[in-house]
């Protein structure tokens, strides 16, 4: 896009002819194009990298980029900036905490309103599986959803078993419980429960009578078991156990 002066430059140019004034008008143009706003980052600083991490051990990280485009990064809204999983997620990322905005992106902008020149830090939170074993994680910085060129950075963690000096607390199974049997939840290959303890191996109520009945499982799966989705782990009572009678008390989460 050119940008054109408003005012011309008259010249007057002598003819041949007899009592004749040419006029010329000469417009000056100016070559400088309208500059496009850019993304651009830098990795400045970052905390010391973490090679081993036990089951379920939390970790945080703080990495630090400067924005060496000319767009100011936000923190929220249609131009926040933020760190996200460059890997496919199909339920939840491997390391994925609580803190997580969805599940595939860590975290946002600790300051609001990263203006060029300046250096933004983001904080990440990673929790590690049930599953042991090594894993390369792949993160990038995020304009909405357009990666930023230049941001990519791996964290390659290796998952141990907690270790044996870490005190474990032991549960034992309620006498009334004559096996205990391994249950295989049928959404995922990772998440495997084993029952421990039952509170009462069956229940004899009269009409409109109220009990507390608990059930103690061991997580024997690799995934980690949460109250929120996409892990949610929740106890449902199956309809063809109950026939037409109505178990549900207003303690029930629906």
């Amino acid at each position: 896009m050119l940008l054109a002066s408003v005012q011309p430059k008259h010249i007057l140019l002598p003819s041949l002819m007899t009592g004749v004034v040419l006029v010329s008008c000469i417009w000056p143009f100016s070559t400088e194009a309208a500059k496009a706003p850019t993304l651009a980052a830098k990795r400045m600083i970052a905390s010391p990298p973490v090679a081993k991490l036990d089951q379920q051990e939390i970790y945080r990280y703080t990495i630090g980029f400067k924005n060496t485009g000319t767009t100011t990064w936000e923190n929220d809204g249609a131009r926040a900036v933020t760190v996200k999983t460059t890997e496919k997620v199909r339920v939840e990322h491997w390391f994925a905490s609580t803190s997580w905005l969805d599940k595939t992106t860590v975290t946002n902008s600790a300051t609001d309103g990263v203006k060029p020149g300046e250096v933004g830090f983001f904080p990440l939170t990673l929790q590690a599986p049930q599953r042991s074993g090594t894993y390369t994680n792949r993160f990038a910085l995020f304009f909405g959803a357009t990666k930023i060129p230049g941001t990519d950075f791996t964290m390659v963690i290796t998952v141990t078993k907690k270790q044996a000096a870490v005190t474990k607390r032991t549960i034992t199974p309620a006498p009334t419980a004559k096996t205990a049997t391994t249950i295989q939840l049928t959404s995922s290959p990772y998440l495997t429960a084993f029952k421990m303890l039952q509170s009462d191996q069956a229940l004899s109520l009269m009409a409109g009578e109220t009990k507390l009945f608990q059930v103690g499982f061991k997580n024997t799966g690799e995934r980690n078991w949460r109250d929120s989705a996409p892990s949610a782990i929740a106890l449902t009572l199956e309809e063809s156990t109950n026939g037409s009678a109505n178990f549900n008390d207003g303690s029930w989460l629906n």
